[in-house]
């Protein structure tokens, strides 16, 4: 105080004669508390679900995805990790049904030193060829004991269920509606209403009376199909028909195993149950029927078609194929009881062979054998792979030439790349037998959980000094495009193994013909630790591990994982189910890859769910792949485009989300930071607090779900043409560290210039709190949605109505607010303020200000990349 006169320093950030300082101390924290809770996206999470599900949206109904053959489209089974489809380095396949056919065809055979095989027809390259000379010596020498054993081995030896009772199937011949054949989910618009036409004259004229396959009613079927002419409409609802119920026939209706209204299947448990149903059917009939009538129905057209007999049914179509391959010399599995096995051969039109017991298949055995009853005693079959079986013969057939040849001929079927198997037989001196079934019972009554590999021991101990009866060869060709997807996979910088259980000749063979080893790339089999010390020297190799290998990849040996981790791709050969599962698993923790899995069976379930993604291919050894999976796809050459595109796609799009609501969350947080240093600290918000909470749910909400979904770098004739683009996503080149450092610190830069304008162009002025608030709103959506119009690389119409909309309708939310009777609520109402701000220059100028100065520096920074860098990502 000077000359009576007071002098006022105005010391900001301190509250000078506060009552409570304590609590406005709490206030103060609390209120920054809730102003900085931005800073923490919790809108991302709901947002990125939201953008996941439209992504496996659009991948399900690709239609280049889509299997014609087997009327199969894409299923996505998981909703959370499309992008984790465009990060993969490793992918993990099996062969048999994966990159194969799984039909499998009877080629060749070899016995006696001799090999007799075919090429099979071109007309009909899926259906076995009969060989002239191994038909012509069948029949003229059928007393051959080499001979006959083989045949009858490969009869017996399998789990085939033979069939007596034509197969029915119920098909679907769908509808014509608006000029499209629809049926089941798909639409065909390349069948015409002539040819669908044809189609039903055709089903509807092929049945005759003779034939009828009419089902009785006690197998359940509705009481409103009928089988006049084999082919009825059945309504797709499930209101009880108004027609009469036809009688049932007189010989269904004398049947004591009919069901009547009487019988214990009709018969009510209680008048409950009784009257439960009366009263369904009175909601049916009063409620559900008239709502029913009123929606439009959509008819289905059934056909009972009788197809033709297929005797078998295998568990495996390498049986199949062989009981069907040795029937064209007329050897024929007729029937298969629990106790016997009855045959046709060409001596004896009907012959019943006895089974003492069966020895089924493991996957540590590789084996299976029949123990049958003969005129010397009990008779020993086995087969199996031959890696299980050469080692069982006996001392005296190893060294005998006719086994070298038809070793000779065994190898010679794996470099063609048929799967092969091996069979052999031994007689059992018959208390030998008696002693090995007696404890083979006993072990098969124990209960504890050893109990599979005590038996497989057991029969270990019988499967030994056999002798050879012959080889097989099984053809199983290539799926169509597999060669095409394993080189785009590979030029795509992903590292892909085969694991199949085959010898290493078929494997090899197969790789090679799928393309799966690279042409230009030296080829190393290590099969111990000095091969893999000597593998890891170099880089870019086709390796191939032999099952000892696969144990020291699994025991994390250094050199090994050295060796794979430079490698082109990975071929194991020998490899059981588990051993499989393992290897992802080793993959996964050793090398630290990206793994995906895929396959066809139930054997690479364990495999698939092990994997960071899991592929099955729905083929013909059952669903159980299909189901356990995250993606389901038809053909294995699929897996390229789902990988190279959408895969690419979901990566880009979901991380360029992630980083943008980072900036987005630091660009509101800050400009209320700034703001504090003129606010005394007080917590105070800026801009309206209504428009503060819903800004970033409603203004900011749509575009970058839109762009998260629709937004493309490349296109995908791009993305297939050129695998190379997927390291983006191998690499993960777009969201590192660098990445959020600089779109946060972006995010800072653009909320000083968005505040700092702002403040300076209303410096000295009369405007108030809530003028100032609607410069900065405005500010915040034109440059947050520049922003995000700066990343987008795919644009289209519509995605420039919804910016544009969005940035109107922030205008329109502020005059809607200024204008209602809540604006008179508080003190100091905004009432008229965007119409006052909006007259006057400084604020279009301010506007254009800032997003030039905000916007500058990323634009001019992606100037440069593009010039420097072009056709990469410099977003």
């Amino acid at each position: 105080m000077q000359g009576g006169e007071t002098q006022t320093f105005q010391i900001p950030f301190i509250l000078s004669n506060t009552p409570t300082p304590f609590i406005e101390g709490f206030i103060g924290i609390g209120a920054f508390f809730i102003n900085y809770q931005l800073l923490v996206p919790i809108s991302l999470y709901i947002t990125v679900e939201i953008i996941k599900a439209l992504q496996i949206y659009f991948i399900s109904n690709d239609i280049q995805l889509y299997d014609s053959k087997s009327d199969r489209a894409i299923d996505c089974r998981s909703l959370s990790i499309p992008e984790e489809l465009g990060t993969v380095t490793h992918v993990l396949s099996d062969k048999t049904g994966t990159l194969t056919e799984n039909m499998m065809i009877f080629r060749n055979c070899a016995f006696d030193e001799t090999d007799y095989g075919t090429q099979g027809s071109k007309s009909n390259p899926d259906q076995p060829v009969r060989c002239e000379e191994l038909y012509q010596r069948i029949n003229n020498s059928m007393h051959n004991p080499v001979q006959k054993h083989f045949f009858v081995n490969i009869l017996l030896n399998n789990s085939v269920v033979v069939n007596t009772i034509p197969h029915t199937d119920l098909l679907e011949l769908g509808n014509f509606e608006g000029g499209v054949y629809n049926i089941g989910n798909s639409c065909f618009y390349d069948v015409t209403e002539e040819k669908y036409k044809a189609m039903l004259a055709a089903v509807g004229k092929e049945p005759t009376e003779s034939n009828d396959v009419s089902r009785p009613d006690i197998l359940g079927l509705p009481t409103t199909i009928t089988f006049d002419d084999r082919l009825t409409v059945i309504v797709e609802e499930d209101t009880p028909s108004e027609s009469p119920i036809p009688d049932a026939s007189p010989s269904l209706r004398d049947s004591p195993e009919t069901a009547t209204p009487t019988s214990p299947i009709y018969r009510p448990l209680s008048s409950l149950s009784s009257f439960s149903r009366k009263l369904s059917t009175v909601v049916r009939r009063s409620i559900l029927r008239p709502i029913s009538d009123i929606i439009p129905v959509r008819k289905r057209l059934i056909s009972f078609k009788q197809q033709a007999l297929n005797p078998y049914e295998a568990e495996s179509p390498d049986e199949l194929a062989l009981i069907e391959g040795v029937a064209l010399y007329n050897y024929v599995l007729l029937e298969r009881a629990a106790t016997s096995v009855t045959i046709s051969t060409p001596e004896k039109a009907e012959k019943r062979y006895e089974l003492l017991l069966t020895l089924p298949f493991d996957a540590t055995r590789k084996r299976m054998s029949v123990i049958v009853n003969s005129p010397k005693g009990p008779l020993l079959y086995c087969k199996g792979a031959d890696s299980a079986v050469m080692s069982r013969l006996t001392p005296e057939s190893l060294s005998d030439p006719k086994i070298q040849t038809i070793k000779s001929h065994l190898d010679d079927y794996a470099k063609k790349g048929l799967r092969t198997l091996c069979f052999a037989m031994k007689y059992i001196p018959q208390e030998e037998f008696d002693d090995f079934l007696h404890s083979y019972k006993f072990l098969m009554e124990d209960a504890s959980t050893e109990r599979e590999k005590m038996l497989s021991e057991k029969a270990d101990e019988l499967e030994k000094n056999l002798k050879l009866s012959g080889v097989t060869g099984i053809e199983d060709r290539l799926q169509d495009g597999v060669p095409d997807t394993l080189c785009a996979l590979r030029e795509a910088g992903i590292q892909v193994w085969v694991l199949t259980g085959d010898k290493l000749e078929t494997a090899q063979n197969i790789a090679t013909s799928s393309g799966l080893f690279h042409p230009q790339r030296l080829l190393k089999v290590i099969e111990n630790e000095a091969d893999a010390e000597e593998a890891s020297e170099s880089a870019g190799l086709n390796i191939i591990m032999s099952p000892a290998a696969i144990r020291l990849a699994q025991e994390g040996n250094s050199y090994l994982i050295e060796a794979l981790k430079k490698a082109k791709t990975v071929l194991c050969y020998r490899m059981t189910p588990s051993e499989k599962a393992t290897m992802v698993n080793t993959v996964k923790k050793k090398i630290k890859g990206n793994v995906l899995a895929i396959g066809d069976g139930a054997n690479d379930v364990p495999m698939i769910q092990a994997a960071h993604v899991g592929i099955g291919i729905a083929g013909k050894e059952g669903l159980q792949a299909a189901m356990a999976c995250d993606f389901a796809i038809a053909r294995f050459k699929f897996l390229s485009r789902l990988l190279l595109v959408h895969g690419h796609w979901s990566y880009y799009r979901l991380a360029n989300t992630f980083l943008y609501f980072l900036y987005k969350n630091a660009n509101a947080v800050f400009i209320i930071f700034y703001y504090q240093f003129f606010c005394g600290a007080s917590g105070t918000n800026i801009v309206d607090p209504i428009w503060g909470v819903i800004y970033p749910i409603i203004f900011t909400s749509a575009q970058p779900v839109v762009v998260g979904v629709l937004d493309q770098d490349f296109d995908d004739k791009t993305l297939m043409s050129k695998p190379e683009k997927y390291v983006i996503g191998r690499e993960n080149q777009l969201y590192r560290w660098k990445h959020f450092f600089i779109d946060v610190i972006d995010g800072i830069y653009q909320a000083a210039v968005i505040y700092y304008v702002t403040h300076l162009t209303l410096f000295a002025s009369d405007a108030s709190l809530w003028e100032m608030g609607f410069y900065i709103a405005t500010s915040s959506i034109l440059v947050n949605s520049g922003h995000l119009a700066l990343q987008v690389r795919y644009w289209h119409w519509r995605l420039v109505a919804l910016f544009c909309f969005f940035v109107f309708f922030q205008f329109g939310y502020f005059f809607t607010e200024c204008l209602t009777v809540g604006a008179n609520m508080i003190p100091d109402p905004p009432v008229w303020m965007p119409i006052h701000a909006m007259r006057d220059s400084r604020f279009w100028y301010s506007q254009v200000i800032t997003v030039i100065v905000a916007l500058c520096p990323r634009f001019t920074s992606m100037c440069l990349l593009n010039s420097l860098k072009p056709g990469q990502n410099n977003n």
